[in-house]
């Protein structure tokens, strides 16, 4: 149970940096857009490698796992989940920076 809550509060953690970091509005575009940059793939290959998942994570087609989620069309979304035994799973929705 300790490791589990250990996991889930490092994920919390995570997302929670990633919103902080994607709201700033700090007038710095181009040098936080350079410290941020890196691809949804990138970002999943991280957590998998990073974090030591209880159950074996398996990728989601990204068609379905767009459906799964509601994610409008021609957003990148990458999902892996576990056998459902366990609330291990992983999500990362990549957008577009709008003007």
């Amino acid at each position: 149970m300790k490791k589990f809550t250990s996991v889930l509060a490092l994920i919390l953690a995570l997302s929670a940096l990633v919103s902080l970091v994607s709201c700033s509005d700090s007038g710095k575009d181009a040098e936080t857009d350079a410290a941020i940059d890196a691809t949804a793939e990138e970002i999943a290959s991280s957590i998998l490698s990073g974090v030591s998942f209880t159950d074996a994570l398996s990728e989601i087609d990204s068609d379905i796992a767009a459906k799964l989620y509601s994610v409008a069309d021609g957003v990148n979304v990458i999902a892996y989940c576990g056998s459902g035994a366990l609330a291990e799973e992983i999500v990362i929705v990549e957008s577009t920076k709008s003007s």
